[in-house]
Order: structure tokens, then sequence, then C-alpha cells
């Protein structure tokens, strides 16, 4: 462990619990992202999310999903980006 990530726990250990969860969630998080933007870099990766989208396009076509799309603005949703 780097001495600034030990400084940053020991600091962390002082709040309350429940802001040390709110930290912990964070910290989680972080590296949740980072796994994926590891995944994601991989060269293989742009072949299997082109897969997978063309099964998604399928699967809307055939009635088997919903595309969000229409989802939101079936419920007057217009921009679900600021959801």
């Amino acid at each position: 462990m780097t001495k600034q990530l030990e400084k940053a726990i020991n600091q962390v250990s002082n709040l309350p619990d429940d802001l040390q969860d709110e930290v912990a969630e964070k910290i989680s998080e972080y590296i949740s992202n980072v796994e994926w933007e590891k995944l994601l870099d991989h060269p293989k990766s742009e072949i299997l999310l082109k897969k997978m989208k063309a099964e998604t396009i399928k699967e809307i076509e055939a009635g088997e999903i919903l595309d969000a799309d229409e989802v939101f603005q079936s419920n007057g949703i217009e921009d679900n980006k600021k959801i």
C-alpha cells in the first residue's frame, strides 16, 4: 500500500461509520469503472460490442425487448441523458 493511500485510509477511519460507508462505496465504484475501462480497452472488446449490438437490434426487432428510447418517449421523457 502506498503512503498516500495509507494516509487517506487513516483519515477515513476517523469519520463516522455512515461516511466511511460512503467513501467505501465510491472507492468500489471507481475500481469497477477502472475494470470496465480495462475491458473496453482490450482489442477484442470492439468485436464483442458489435456482436452485442447486433443481437440487441435483432431482439428489439423481434419484439423480445423494448428499445430504451421508445420507452422514454412513450413516458414523455424527451432527453433520457438528463435522467
